[in-house]
């Protein structure tokens, strides 16, 4: 097959420049050649490749084998990130894997944190933003509990209704805590009071009484905090009221020594005061009249 004569012109003009070239000057320019066409190849891959970001961090090893096994069946990409217990997907597939592997019940453990909140806001809903806000302030909170040393494992779940435009209609918040404690361990009334009041200080409304702690092993280790506590607090009133019985006997004593030394001299009485006061509430109802200016 015959070229055009431009072509043929063109390529009988390439040949004399090559051949005209020294050995230094064909080698200089196949390097060009190649460079150029590796930076156009690495361009179109970097394009073409996924933004991975964080499905879910902190896994149990049990439960990163479980989604990798139910990545590859369903067909998504995935990265392992061993530094952080994490396994990353593709930011398109984030929302709809973690949906699907919820339905599945995984992971069982291993909580999402707010470095996967910020990692994944882009392009939420409002309301997917706060869903995703609240799961990851539920990790945060389990991933606190979890730092102390008596607790193995810790589940928090947060209830926050929405905003209502009456205050009337508002529903207040609450929570609920798992905790698996380690192979022996007693948890203290005020370890549960602690976390109880972590969980309360985290969301706004929420009272340190509607936070339920409970372990693995269901008791309601919430109530026996909250007993404790209010037993503290009653000890604590009886002690100031058995203080104020002391001082007032110490004063009546004193007043009455007094009196009678008057009359007997120094040291010819012996005085003992035994008061009891009442310290039930006393609930005082006053109208005042006041008179208008005269001649009104």
């Amino acid at each position: 097959m015959r070229l055009p004569e431009p072509l043929a012109s063109s390529l009988r003009g390439l040949s004399q420049l090559w051949q005209g070239m020294s050995r230094w000057q064909r080698l200089s320019l196949l390097g060009m050649f190649l460079l150029v066409l590796s930076t156009l190849v690495l361009v179109a891959f970097y394009a073409t490749r996924p933004d991975f970001v964080p499905l879910f961090s902190n896994l149990r090893l049990e439960d990163q084998a479980a989604i990798v096994s139910k990545l590859k069946e369903m067909g998504v990409p995935y990265r392992v990130d061993s530094q952080f217990n994490a396994v990353l997907v593709p930011s398109s597939q984030v929302h709809e894997v973690r949906i699907s592997l919820a339905a599945e019940g995984l992971p069982k453990g291993g909580h999402v944190g707010f470095e996967l909140f910020d990692a994944t806001r882009m392009g939420m809903t409002d309301f997917q933003e706060q869903v995703a806000y609240l799961r990851a302030l539920e990790g945060e909170l389990s991933r606190t509990i979890e730092a102390m040393e008596i607790v193995d494992r810790a589940k928090v779940n947060l209830v926050v209704p929405k905003q209502r435009l009456f205050r009337e209609d508002q529903e207040s918040p609450s929570a609920s805590v798992l905790l698996k404690l380690v192979p022996g361990g007693k948890i203290k009334p005020e370890q549960v009071r602690a976390i109880m009041n972590l969980v309360a200080r985290s969301v706004e409304g929420l009272r340190p009484e509607d936070v339920v702690v409970v372990d693995t092993l269901g008791n309601l280790l919430s109530e026996m905090a909250t007993d404790q506590f209010l037993l503290r607090g009653e000890e604590q009133v009886t002690t100031v009221q058995k203080e104020l019985e002391q001082r007032y006997e110490l004063e009546l004593e004193r007043k009455i020594r007094a009196m009678l030394e008057r009359i007997y001299g120094p040291g010819r009485s012996v005085v003992k005061a035994r008061v009891e006061l009442d310290f039930g509430k006393l609930r005082v109802r006053r109208e005042e009249f006041i008179p208008g200016p005269r001649g009104t």
